[in-house]
């Protein structure tokens, strides 16, 4: 049934769990020849939604299920540099990096099959499998705007810093992870954080802007003066002062 495969990786990281990705692995679907066929696919996959709505409330947002990074691309990965991903218990898979979906060029149609009929019915299909997923999944009892929506896991009493770190020479959070690594910083078992130090947790997203100069995002559960001194060993400046706010 869809959705079963999905209920049963969340059951996992809810109870603490690391899920891994194994890039020789592969899973067969049935493939729908008709448009009917993928269009009923798409209900059925809003059914599957509104299901998994009900055991995993926190997971989803009015729009539909909330995911956590994207492995896969527009286009065949390829033997090229940033095309690898990584293991490891916080990785470091070019999916990880802001910006890098922005980019994404599309696999074009076949030319036997690029014709003007065509695209005006991939176009279609596309409109149409959106909103009848979307009514599937509000007929079966999903997400919608009067839904209680559970408190986000992030949330809590304590403070959280923030801070934006800037590199000259396009280092962001892959080279800062390492140095953390290498003085004492270990991966966080909470799936809302990538590092962590004694009781500071602390996540990072990196905003590529096509430029040398990079932006590191930094969310930390607590102000780090290790944290400044280490990112400024590595060329790090600090584009505003660290604050704390609370959520």
């Amino acid at each position: 049934t869809a959705g079963d495969d999905v209920d049963f990786c969340w059951r996992l990281r809810d109870a603490g769990f690391t899920l891994g990705f194994s890039g020789a692995s592969f899973v067969w679907h049935h493939r729908r020849a008709t448009p009917w066929k993928y269009l009923k696919q798409q209900m059925g996959y809003g059914h599957a939604e509104a299901l998994l709505f009900k055991k995993h409330p926190h997971r989803f947002s009015e729009g539909g299920i909330r995911w956590e990074g994207c492995v896969y691309r527009g286009i065949a990965l390829g033997i090229e540099p940033g095309d690898f991903i990584y293991s490891g218990p916080t990785g470091e898979a070019p999916y990880q990096s802001l910006g890098k979906m922005l980019r994404q060029p599309m696999r074009g149609l076949h030319p036997n099959f690029d014709t003007p009929i065509t695209r005006i019915l991939l176009t279609l299909l596309s409109w149409l499998q959106s909103h009848l997923r979307h009514w599937k999944r509000k007929q079966n009892g999903g997400p919608s705007a009067r839904s209680r929506w559970p408190e986000s896991p992030l949330k809590d009493s304590h403070p959280t810093s923030r801070l934006i770190l800037t590199h000259s020479n396009g280092l962001g959070r892959h080279e800062l992870y390492r140095l953390l690594l290498k003085y004492g910083w270990q991966p966080c078992t909470s799936p809302n954080f990538d590092l962590q130090c004694g009781s500071c947790k602390l996540l990072a997203a990196t905003e590529q802007t096509g430029n040398p100069t990079t932006r590191t995002f930094i969310a930390l559960s607590q102000p780090s003066k290790d944290l400044l001194t280490l990112a400024f060993k590595a060329g790090f400046t600090a584009s505003n002062q660290m604050r704390a706010s609370s959520r």
